[in-house]
C-alpha cells in the first residue's frame, strides 16, 4: 500500500534535486517516489527507487505531465514490486522509458 514517506514530513522539504517537495510517497518500504517542484534541472522532477536496486529521475516541464508521469511509474513501480521479474530487464525498461 502506498503511504506518504515519514508521515509526510519532508513535503515542502528542499529535495535531491533543489526543488520543493510536493508528493513523496513509498510503497511496501521496498520503494520511493518523489515530484520536487522548481528543481535545478526543470519545472518538475520525478525522482524514484527501488530500495537496493536502482535510482532514477526523470523530468517535466508542465504540471499538468507530470502528474500523469507520476501515476504511470507509480504503477510501474507498484507492479514490480509485487512481480518475480528479472530486476535487470526491468530496470533497463524502466529507465529508457521514463
Amino acid at each position: 500500500m502506498w503511504r506518504l514517506f515519514e508521515d509526510g514530513e519532508t513535503l515542502g522539504q528542499v529535495g535531491s534535486k533543489n526543488g520543493i517537495i510536493i508528493v513523496d510517497e513509498v510503497y511496501d518500504n521496498s520503494c520511493r517516489i518523489t515530484i520536487e517542484k522548481g528543481g535545478c534541472t526543470a519545472p518538475f522532477s520525478i525522482s524514484c527507487g527501488v530500495y537496493g536496486l536502482m535510482c532514477h529521475t526523470a523530468f517535466s516541464k508542465r504540471e499538468s505531465d507530470v502528474k500523469s508521469k507520476y501515476q504511470n511509474m507509480k504503477q510501474e513501480l507498484q507492479a514490480f514490486i509485487e512481480s518475480n521479474d528479472n530486476e535487470t530487464d526491468w530496470c533497463e525498461m524502466f529507465t529508457t522509458k521514463w
